[in-house]
């Protein structure tokens, strides 16, 4: 019934974009403009897998839309929204370490968006999550993997909190992530003392 229902979805995204598609390109040429078709196609499709994906995100239907951000992250890398949603559908999915991964290398190369984090995603899933993992802590199964979680979802709500899970974990740990932890929390530090806090505090 999913492999139906997600052939079904697919099967209108790509009708509704190749509609369009080819509206556009036959207006582009008649205009008289030097086209890259074959361009044109794989922006389309990158969009619809995308539009796709964020109508399961929105559903949360994590593990469909994970499916889909995982690809198209293999095609658009520098897609800071597409890697923020990615990481959320992770952690829903249990993921956590795949999901803490990307989120580094996202903060370490891009930490910007901590700035700017309402331009690409909604503050309330990550709250909504928050609250879950907290309900929810005795479905971790350690403590190191509950504070990630929390470390990570807090950086896009609330910066304070997001340094002081991480700040734990720092200090917790004794394996390859230490280091990982100090850079994270050094990171966001100077993104703080910029002059911009995002805290409710």
């Amino acid at each position: 019934m999913l492999q139906f229902k997600l052939f079904i979805y697919r099967y209108i995204f790509i009708s509704h974009h190749l509609l369009f598609l080819l509206k556009s390109t036959h207006f582009l040429y008649k205009q008289e403009k030097q086209i890259d078709s074959l361009g044109i196609i794989i922006v389309a499709y990158i969009n619809m897998c995308e539009m796709l994906g964020n109508h399961f995100f929105l559903l949360k239907e994590y593990d469909n839309a994970k499916h889909i951000y995982e690809e198209l992250l293999n095609s658009s890398k520098f897609n800071t929204s597409i890697k923020i949603k990615l990481i959320l559908c992770l952690i829903a999915t249990n993921k956590i370490k795949k999901a803490f991964s990307i989120f580094y290398d996202l903060i370490i190369n891009n930490s910007w968006v901590l700035l700017n984090s309402d331009l690409v995603i909604n503050k309330n899933i990550c709250s909504e999550m928050i609250y879950s993992s907290k309900k929810n802590i005795n479905n971790f199964k350690k403590k190191s993997d509950f504070f990630m979680v929390l470390g990570m979802l807090y950086a896009f709500v609330d910066t304070n909190y997001s340094i002081r899970y991480f700040r734990i974990l720092k200090n917790i740990t004794k394996n390859k992530n230490k280091y990982k932890y100090r850079n994270l929390i050094l990171t966001i530090l100077i993104i703080k003392n910029n002059g911009y806090s995002y805290s409710n505090n």
